[in-house]
């Protein structure tokens, strides 16, 4: 267990480097929410199965967002609403059960707010696959025993979340943001049912400047009261 955590945050240190190593520096962040556009991103974090283990990463990418402006006396305040398609690979490890990999494609919807702050909702389908942790051994119609190689199951996923993060990029001038999210795994079908598996993560996303550039499709919708 120790040693699997080990080389979870290896494997995390070592993706946030290469990601930090490849942004754009500083001076060419987001220097006022007038020129903010939502940009391709890797997300990075640890993950938790109950007490269980693990990591994710992510890349997301947005494909359309609102800008929306509420105009109130002398003050203007701007929501963004912003679509994301996510592709996240995860991993945890319950001990003395199975280690579970996963791959799922999420639709992202995201509340950014001009102070920095976002909440997100998700939903998202993908595929499971477990290998058991310690031997495993069949028995042949024969009665022979064998020891299996790679044993474990595959299955169908379809999950559901929420998430809060802080974008750093917005008034810090910083390319990344932190987060906070909360998920459902079902995997199906599992003895003839399904299983639900709540997730906890918690890690960093890192902008992309150079990398898959993204070209959302911008709306804007201006809210006028005198209130």
């Amino acid at each position: 267990m120790k040693q699997f955590f080990l080389s979870c945050l290896l494997l995390i240190l070592t993706g946030l480097s290469f990601s930090l190593y490849s942004q754009t520096p500083v001076r060419d962040s987001v220097a006022s929410t007038d020129a903010y556009v939502p940009t391709t991103a890797l997300k990075i974090g640890f993950v938790g199965a109950l007490l269980y283990p693990g990591c994710q990463f992510a890349l997301e990418r947005p494909y359309q967002y609102t800008e929306v402006t509420k105009q109130r006396q002398q003050k203007v305040k701007r929501i963004y609403k912003e679509r994301y398609i996510r592709y996240a690979l995860g991993i945890y490890s319950h001990y003395r059960y199975h280690t579970n990999f996963f791959l799922q494609c999420e639709n992202l919807q995201r509340r950014q707010k001009s102070t920095g702050w976002w909440f997100e909702s998700s939903e998202g389908v993908g595929v499971s696959r477990t290998f058991v942790n310690g031997p495993a051994y069949t028995v042949s119609d024969e009665g022979a025993i064998h020891k299996a190689t790679l044993a474990g199951n595959w299955y169908a996923l379809v999950s559901v979340g929420g998430s809060v993060g802080y974008n750093f990029n917005l008034k810090k001038h910083q390319p990344f943001s932190v987060y906070c999210k909360h998920q459902w795994l079902v995997l199906f079908p599992y003895n003839t049912l399904f299983l639900p598996r709540p997730l906890i993560e918690m890690g960093l996303t890192c902008s992309l400047s150079h990398f898959w550039q993204a070209h959302p499709v911008k709306k804007s919708k201006i809210i006028s009261s005198s209130k």
